[in-house]
């Protein structure tokens, strides 16, 4: 007898089939009740901030004020939460040319303008100044400060010299800082690539804690809030999304405090238990993580970077993502492919003074091929480049499925994450 499960595949989603006798179940994030007027759950957030003042308080006319907003990696509602902390710059005598969007991309690449315009909305583009932050480009960047751990803090330019800097973003589960959000749209969003890597590093990334849905004792949290810090005021306007996308809540206000009330209220329906370890996990990944390898591993890194792992070591995760972007831009694949090894790739960036970028990535990802396998079902990457990846390439997730039962056995259990990045799973036994 079979099981029909149905996972994200980018914009999209398939259908699996499963033995039923094998499935221990589908984990995914619990239905919420979604409001009716997504706007006004928004707009009560800013008029409620938590530890701050609102803005027409906290702006006055004559400052300089950044507005730091995601890129394309993310599936945040920019274009719908920018009008409401404009109309409240705007209430407040803030004029439109003193008002700069940037980009948190972060390590990213560059977006196109019609990327920008997508995001952020025609009006916006046309109105206001509006730029990608680069990381690399040091004219853009300026020097505030370093961090208690040592860490040199650059910024953008336009962030560093604002009065006032108002950080969006949404609140989801993240492989290193728990959770994204908050002081995130600083570093990495706005930050050198020496901020990054330095934030980024090897220790950073094999401590413990530096884990999804963690905050408590997180290296990496600590170093993100410690940096945003030196950028004070940083009045923060996050939203949380339901596994459909839509918005169902949203807080404002302090970077920290508002912060762990939107953690809160995200746990209470991405954190899922689960009964026990899996031979086999399904992970799907949904648009926009899926639009590349860097990204879409969090498919199988949230199956491994938990208190308690739900995969059992030596088992197999099958990842379905389109990536359409292919491996994605930087070193990822280059520090990948030139090792023999997924062990090799860890050992070389936890050489003494190791300095790359993308050497987290290649890290998360070498660590979780030396814990079990990756089976990964995709349209957008060669199965040579896969291969080079150190991953195993399938055509469909059945073929994939059916290779790991013959690799596992035929009584393996299986569990199904279908949008696996956007889900806590929480194992609940030993």
């Amino acid at each position: 007898m079979s099981k029909a499960c149905t996972i994200f595949y980018g914009k999209e989603k398939l259908a699996v089939d499963l033995p039923a006798q094998n499935l221990i179940g589908v984990i995914e994030p619990r239905e919420v009740d979604v409001p009716q007027d997504e706007t006004a759950v928004m707009r009560d957030a800013l008029l409620n901030p938590i530890g701050l003042p609102a803005l027409k308080e906290l702006a006055l006319p004559g400052q300089k004020v950044a507005i730091v907003v995601d890129d394309n990696t993310r599936p945040t509602p920019t274009a719908r939460m920018l009008p409401l902390i404009l109309a409240e710059l705007q209430q407040a005598g803030v004029r439109d040319e003193d008002i700069t969007i940037v980009f948190a991309n972060g390590a990213h690449r560059q977006q196109t303008r019609e990327e920008q315009t997508q995001l952020v909305g025609a009006e916006a583009i046309a109105r206001y100044r509006v730029c990608d932050h680069n990381c690399h480009d040091r004219s853009q960047l300026s020097y505030m400060g370093a961090t208690a751990s040592g860490t040199p803090v650059h910024v953008n330019h336009f962030v560093a010299g604002a009065d006032l800097r108002i950080l969006t973003g949404l609140i989801k589960p993240h492989c290193q800082a728990g959770y994204s959000g908050g002081g995130k749209a600083i570093l990495p969003g706005v930050s050198s690539i020496e901020t990054i890597i330095a934030d980024h590093n090897y220790e950073s990334i094999i401590h413990p804690k530096a884990i999804f849905g963690v905050i408590d004792g997180n290296p990496m949290r600590r170093a993100i809030e410690e940096a945003a810090h030196l950028l004070a005021p940083c009045f923060i306007l996050n939203v949380i999304l339901d596994r459909d996308k839509h918005i169902v809540d949203a807080v404002a206000g302090d970077m920290i405090r508002a912060h762990r009330v939107g953690v809160q209220k995200l746990d209470r329906f991405v954190r899922v238990p689960v009964p026990e370890a899996a031979d086999i996990i399904v992970a799907g990944c949904s648009h926009p993580t899926s639009v590349n390898m860097y990204q879409a591993a969090n498919a199988a890194t949230v199956c491994t970077r938990l208190i308690r792992p739900i995969v059992k070591r030596g088992g197999v995760i099958i990842v379905a993502a389109p990536c359409p972007e292919g491996i994605g831009d930087g070193p990822f694949y280059q520090l990948v492919r030139e090792a023999a090894t997924a062990q090799e790739v860890i050992d070389k960036v936890a050489q003494p003074g190791f300095f790359m970028h993308d050497q987290w990535e290649a890290q998360l990802w070498a660590t979780v091929l030396t814990y079990c396998q990756v089976y990964f079902v995709t349209d957008g990457i060669t199965a040579d480049r896969v291969r080079e990846m150190k991953a195993a390439p399938y055509p469909s997730v059945a073929g994939a499925l059916q290779a790991a039962l013959s690799e596992q056995g035929s009584d393996a259990r299986i569990l199904v994450v279908p949008d696996a990045p956007y889900t806590i799973p929480d194992l609940v036994t030993g």
